[in-house]
């Protein structure tokens, strides 16, 4: 499948319209989603911001807390997660020490200590949609009492009758991590996932090529398989040399 060309309508209001909000642009773009379109932005020379500036106001509250206030619990007073507060306190060169963190543990205002209990208590069997930003997948999750597990892990259990080892993988057969059916939840080792993530034509594409554009990727894998099954061949063998020189070497 050739890729969709970039008509001059469309880089017209790409030139014009790049930096309003996302969900705005793919209106004006009903053909593209918003993975192309972050890849023309950026082939246009132009630094799009993916993420919320930090106003004066929260760098002077961070400053003014951070001493006295977990990540979380500034998070959740400025409407921030704990992680983007770690960030920031790390581009304004803020760092607790040894007492601070005592401070923290006496307050427990966003910094848990041994046998406290959280205050958000969710039910059993109650259903949790996370998001995964290395897979770029939503997961759900379901409330145990040893707390939340993977919900694919429980059903392949439940489904099969069987008690699955840590080792052991729930994998979706049809990559949709939130089709939940029975015929879809295979398990697999973790030798086999690394081969999934790894060694699948997209993932390898995107890792070896270094193209994050999906037309793209897709287009290659149609039309270019065998130079696919060499460069994988390629990757195996020079693997498995450095093995064997570092098995010599030993």
């Amino acid at each position: 499948m050739p890729l969709k060309k970039w008509s001059l309508e469309e880089n017209e209001i790409i030139k014009r319209y790049w930096n309003i909000p996302m969900r705005d642009l793919l209106e004006k773009l009903p053909g593209r989603n918003s993975k192309t379109i972050y890849w023309k932005i950026s082939q246009l020379g132009e630094n799009r911001q993916t993420y919320k500036r930090y106003t004066v106001d929260e760098d002077v509250f961070i400053k003014a807390n951070y001493k006295t206030i977990g990540n979380f619990e500034i998070g959740r007073k400025i409407k921030r997660t704990a992680k983007s507060i770690s960030k920031r306190m790390i581009v304004l060169g803020l760092r607790r020490n040894g007492d601070d963190f005592k401070e923290l543990a006496k307050s427990n205002r966003g910094c848990y200590k041994k046998g406290c209990v959280s205050k958000i208590a969710f039910p059993l069997g109650v259903l949790q949609l996370v998001y995964d930003s290395k897979l770029d997948r939503h997961f759900y999750n379901i409330k145990t009492e040893k707390g939340f597990i993977r919900f694919s892990r429980y059903l392949y259990e439940l489904f099969n009758n069987e008690k699955l080892k840590d080792t052991d993988i729930v994998f979706h057969a049809d990559g949709n991590s939130l089709n939940l059916l029975k015929e879809n939840l295979i398990k697999i080792t973790r030798k086999q996932l690394l081969y999934e993530n790894n060694f699948k034509d997209e993932a390898f594409v995107k890792r070896i090529f270094r193209i994050q554009n999906p037309e793209l990727i897709d287009n290659i894998i149609k039309n270019h398989h065998d130079l696919i099954q060499v460069k994988k061949q390629s990757f195996l063998l020079n693997k498995k040399i450095k093995e064997n020189d570092i098995s010599r070497k030993a």
